[in-house]
């Protein structure tokens, strides 16, 4: 009696129905995604439901003349970290076996350019860590080309994330009259990037970077360990989350914008020097 004369009856029809129209609402988003963006919502639900490979470079040729089988590799940035306690930075873990990948790829005759998502970091600095040790371990393999002659290396500057990767390396894709690109990215990540190169109409397929790398050293307990620090460090239910958004918003723009924000509070509250 008393929990009805501090909450009318009323009032808590009104609250249920006003939570179930904002469920309505929520599906009639999801359901009028789902019928906008047809092809993302069978990729999406054929990984989901039938752990079917996300791709979409099917019947697709490479528009080089030079037999390659993809134009390009394209390398999603994971990061960088300091090294020890000097002023240098190499890439991360997870950034190293994805760079290690795609010089044993390239080198392998893959495709003649490697793309390089870097983007931005959280600060709005620009960096070539990764190009620095992506040479390296083309210079390793033997790779004797002269820079910048011979840079196979095409850099973008832009993205912030994932989504913004894969709209990035679409601009360069048609700048560069692409048609055909081989991601290459840490295992954990692969479907998300590949959910978004595709809602961004690149004709793609992906390959696991520790595949590659310990299919190349099957024997190196240097690159064992390396590749296992990398998986524990895969957060599938965050790509899966993303994943299963995707349906709503295919190329990632609620998330883009929430990695904005936070890059420009960064920025407004980062030391000055």
């Amino acid at each position: 009696m008393d929990f009805e004369r501090r909450i009318p009856r009323r009032a808590v029809i009104e609250a249920g129905l006003g939570a179930s129209e904002a469920l309505l609402a929520v599906g009639l988003t999801i359901a009028g995604s789902a019928v906008i963006h047809p092809n993302n919502t069978e990729r999406v639900l054929g990984k989901i439901v039938d752990n079917r490979e996300i791709e979409c470079s099917h019947d697709i040729e490479p528009t080089n003349k030079d037999g390659y089988p993809y134009d390009a590799l394209a390398i999603p940035s994971a990061g960088r970290q300091r090294i020890g306690n000097t002023h240098d930075f190499e890439p991360n873990p997870n950034g190293k076996i994805r760079l290690m990948a795609a010089a044993i790829a390239f080198m392998e005759g893959v495709a003649p350019k490697i793309i390089l998502l870097d983007g931005e970091d959280k600060t709005g600095e620009f960096h070539e860590t990764n190009k620095t040790y992506l040479i390296q371990q083309l210079r390793r393999l033997g790779w004797q080309g002269k820079l910048p002659a011979d840079d196979p290396t095409l850099t973008e500057y832009h993205s912030i994330n994932t989504a913004t990767n894969m709209s990035e390396l679409a601009k360069l894709v048609r700048q560069n009259k692409m048609s055909k690109v081989k991601v290459i990215t840490s295992g954990g990540h692969i479907n998300r990037s590949m959910q978004l190169a595709c809602a961004n109409g690149i004709h793609a397929r992906s390959e696991s970077a520790e595949n590659i790398v310990l299919a190349s050293y099957p024997n190196s307990q240097e690159i064992k360990d390396l590749v296992k620090s990398v998986q524990e460090t895969d957060n599938s239910l965050k790509e899966n989350a993303e994943l299963g958004w995707s349906i709503v918003d295919p190329k990632g723009t609620g998330p883009t914008i929430v990695r904005r924000i936070l890059n420009s509070y960064d920025r407004a509250t980062k030391p000055k020097r």
